[in-house]
């Protein structure tokens, strides 16, 4: 009992002397921050910029020179800062989703702070348009810029890759997404994206079941279920779903097949015999897979795929029909090097490809012309042609006349195979030099009937001029017209570097 009596008065005598103590502190004020105006749910595009400013007051300080801001996104590994003025005015390049968003008020003099949590859902902005795959100004480093159809622009925030070689979109398959090939010669080989957040899948190296010894992306192509429905005037339309893929890497085609579980690319395709084969990048998917015709630049010898259950290439089967060969495509009897290859104007029920190919012996030019139906190679065309072309010579074909068209530095010409003769159709701008030219069949949705509409062709090209703001990189925008002259639409002015490829994403 004694104990807890001397207990109890310890703990009076205690208190008594903190309370002492206590009394000999001088108390001041501290200055309250409130955030105000701050809704509790937004919505807002990715890439745009949200502009949301808080309104604050202040207990004591009469300006706002004390205050820092930090408008936070919260994610699994933590909060991350996506903005430090007093508006939320910096773009958001977070995918589409939904977050819970945290804006932190922080006094510099006293180191307190406020905050305020709310909720974003961000959606996506990247519907059709185009995408522009160029350099960096002043650098070898890769940029992505993407043009919709509502006049937004948008620079794609993250490191690609460096050398850029091309971009690609690709359609959805029967089990797989839709895919953005963006191709680099470094390490990684570039990116693969997803085309409606423009966020990164994995890098093209990644790609592949087996490891790539050597990584050297240079191009892709498809094949779809049924050909393309050819209007008369219009040009083609797409309406079949993907049906397999083909990459050419280090000169070696590879496939994924989208009907079955595969997702990556498989092995390289073997060659039909001993000789081997080196392909030209320019390989051409049919609209009737599973055909892709190859030039073996090795061999001098067209070959293709025939079968998705064969890792082996075949020979080109030519046509029964075939009323003449004016060459053979087992044997070009011809050192050739393919410069361009693509789609042409279809005949009938055939459908054209147009290859410029050069003789490495002599240097002279060669337009092939080739007729296909139902997986059948029918070879048309051969002859030498005029016209001067070397490595900067950048080429595009129609598909509504029998023609294509190619640069000479600032200038556009039409060349018709039929009768063959160019003709200038557009002078740039004398400092100007072309550096890309890529034709895409324009079709849009109908918001109406929410079906495809078609407004002929259009052919962009990008081209390298004199420094504006460190950018040398332009692109004019022409309708390609019936009788193959050029009606320019729009120009893009000096927004980046060197224009490498044209990509447009459906």
């Amino acid at each position: 009992m004694k104990k807890i009596f001397f207990l109890t008065i310890a703990i009076a005598l205690f208190f008594q002397s903190c309370m002492k103590e206590l009394g000999n502190y001088e108390y001041s004020e501290v200055n309250k921050i409130v955030i105000d105006s701050i809704k509790t749910f937004y919505t807002i595009e990715q890439y745009s910029v949200p502009n949301i400013t808080p309104v604050i007051s202040q207990t004591i300080e009469k300006d706002e020179s004390n205050l820092s801001f930090y408008w936070t996104l919260e994610t699994s590994t933590g909060l991350d800062t996506l903005c430090k003025n007093k508006s939320f005015n910096c773009e958001l390049y977070v995918p589409p989703g939904d977050y819970y968003s945290i804006l932190f008020v922080f006094d510099k003099k006293t180191g307190l702070y406020t905050k305020v949590r709310f909720s974003i859902r961000v959606v996506s902005a990247i519907g059709e348009g185009l995408m522009v795959l160029s350099k960096k100004s002043g650098s070898n480093e890769a940029a992505l810029t993407y043009f919709s159809t509502t006049n937004k622009v948008i620079k794609y925030p993250y490191f690609i890759g460096t050398d850029p070689v091309n971009i690609y979109y690709v359609r959805k398959g029967s089990t797989t997404p839709p895919l953005v090939h963006v191709m680099c010669k470094d390490n990684s080989g570039g990116v693969v994206l997803d085309p409606v957040t423009l966020t990164k899948f994995y890098n093209f190296k990644d790609f592949f079941y087996i490891p790539l010894t050597v990584v050297n992306p240079q191009s892709y192509t498809n094949v779809w279920t049924q050909y393309k429905t050819l209007a008369s005037v219009y040009g083609s339309s797409y309406y079949t779903t993907n049906f397999a893929e083909f990459v050419c890497n280090d000169n070696k085609v590879h496939i994924r097949y989208l009907y079955g579980a595969s997702q990556k690319m498989d092995a390289a395709y073997l060659a039909p015999d001993d000789l081997g084969y080196f392909a030209s990048p320019f390989i051409i998917g049919t609209y009737n897979g599973p055909s892709v015709f190859i030039y073996d630049e090795k061999n001098n010898r067209f070959l293709e795929t025939t079968s998705l259950t064969s890792n082996r290439l075949t020979k080109v089967k030519i046509k029964a029909t075939t009323p003449r060969v004016p060459f053979d495509p087992h044997s070009m009897g011809m050192k050739l090097k393919v410069i361009h290859a693509d789609w042409g104007l279809g005949v009938g029920s055939n459908m054209r490809i147009y290859y410029i190919m050069k003789n490495t012996d002599n240097n002279k030019n060669y337009y092939v012309e080739v007729l296909t139906t139902n997986l059948d190679f029918a070879p048309s065309k051969i002859y030498e042609l005029s016209f001067p072309i070397d490595s900067k010579t950048k080429f595009g074909t129609s598909v509504i006349t029998p023609s294509f068209y190619y640069s000479d530095k600032n200038k556009i010409y039409s060349f018709d195979v039929e009768v063959k003769t160019s003709v200038l159709r557009e002078t740039l701008l004398e400092n100007e030099e072309i550096t890309s030219m890529f034709v895409e069949q324009h079709v849009q949705k109908n918001p109406t009937t929410n079906k495809d509409y078609f407004d002929h062709l259009r052919l962009y090209v990008g081209v390298k001029g004199s420094a504006v703001n460190g950018n040398v990189g332009s692109i004019y925008i022409y309708k390609i017209n019936n009788d193959n002259t050029l009606t320019l639409l729009e120009s893009q002015k000096n927004f980046t570097g060197e224009i490498v490829s044209f990509a447009w994403k459906r």
